[in-house]
C-alpha cells in the first residue's frame, strides 16, 4: 500500500513539474495559447512560435490578441500560398476580414498567372458556366412571357442550392485574385484598432506585405 502511495505521489509531482515547464515555455504559441501570457511587449509569431523578429518584419494582420497576435512576414505569405480560399479572406479566430491593398505593377513585371487547373476542377468550371449560362437564359424567357416566373424560381432555387455555393463562390474569388496577381501587387495591411491607432501607425514593426497568390 505505502508503495502504491509513493507512485501515486510521484505521478503527481511529475505531472505539477510538466505543468510549470509547459508555462515557462516562450514559444508554445497556438498550442499553448490557452496557458501561454504574453505581454504586450512580447512578440511570438502564432505560426511558428519563434521570438526572432527577422529583421523587424512583423505583421499584425487581425484582432486576435495575445500569442495570436503577430505573425512573421515570411510565415503569413508561406502560410497564405496554401491557405484555403475562405482563409485567405478572413482569420477563422476572430472572423476578421483581412485588409488588402492593390497596387498595379509595372509592366515589365506582368506575368503569366501560376494557375493548376486539375481534370476535375475544369469540369466543373465548365458545369458551372453552363448552368449559369441556362439560368440566365431562362430569366430572360421569363421576361419575354415564354417561361413561367414559378418555374424560373424553382430554376433560380436548384441553381443557388447546388451550383451557386458558399464553397463555390468562394473559390471563384480566389480563382479571380490569382488572375488579378499577375498584374496586382497585392499586400496585407497591419490591423489597427481606434484605441491604438497612434501607436500602430508608428511602430516600426508592422509593415504590410505582399501575398503570393499562385496557389489555391
Amino acid at each position: 500500500m505505502q508503495h502504491d502511495l509513493a507512485t501515486i505521489n510521484n505521478k503527481i509531482t511529475y505531472e505539477q513539474h510538466s505543468i510549470v515547464a509547459l508555462t515557462a515555455t516562450p514559444t508554445m504559441g497556438l498550442v499553448g495559447s490557452c496557458i501561454l501570457s504574453v505581454t504586450d511587449g512580447e512578440r511570438v509569431c502564432k505560426f511558428c512560435y519563434g521570438e526572432d523578429d527577422q529583421g523587424g518584419r512583423w505583421l499584425r494582420p487581425c484582432m486576435c490578441s495575445g500569442s495570436l497576435k503577430w505573425v512573421h512576414l515570411s510565415c503569413f505569405d508561406r502560410w497564405m500560398e496554401k491557405a484555403p480560399a475562405q482563409q485567405q479572406i478572413q482569420c477563422q479566430t476572430c472572423r476578421y476580414v483581412y485588409v488588402k491593398t492593390w497596387v498595379l505593377k509595372p509592366f515589365s513585371e506582368w506575368c503569366r498567372p501560376a494557375i493548376k487547373l486539375s481534370a476535375w476542377e475544369c469540369i466543373e468550371i465548365f458545369l458551372d458556366t453552363y448552368s449559369t449560362y441556362k439560368f440566365l437564359r431562362g430569366f430572360l424567357l421569363m421576361l419575354d412571357g415564354q417561361r413561367s416566373i414559378v418555374v424560373q424560381c424553382l430554376h433560380f432555387l436548384f441553381w443557388r442550392v447546388f451550383i451557386a455555393t458558399d464553397r463555390r463562390l468562394a473559390y471563384y474569388t480566389s480563382l479571380g485574385r490569382q488572375l488579378l496577381s499577375s498584374i496586382f501587387e497585392i499586400s496585407v495591411k497591419d490591423f489597427v484598432s481606434e484605441k491604438e491607432g497612434s501607436s500602430e501607425l508608428s511602430t516600426p514593426f508592422g509593415s504590410s506585405t505582399s501575398v503570393n497568390m499562385s496557389a489555391v
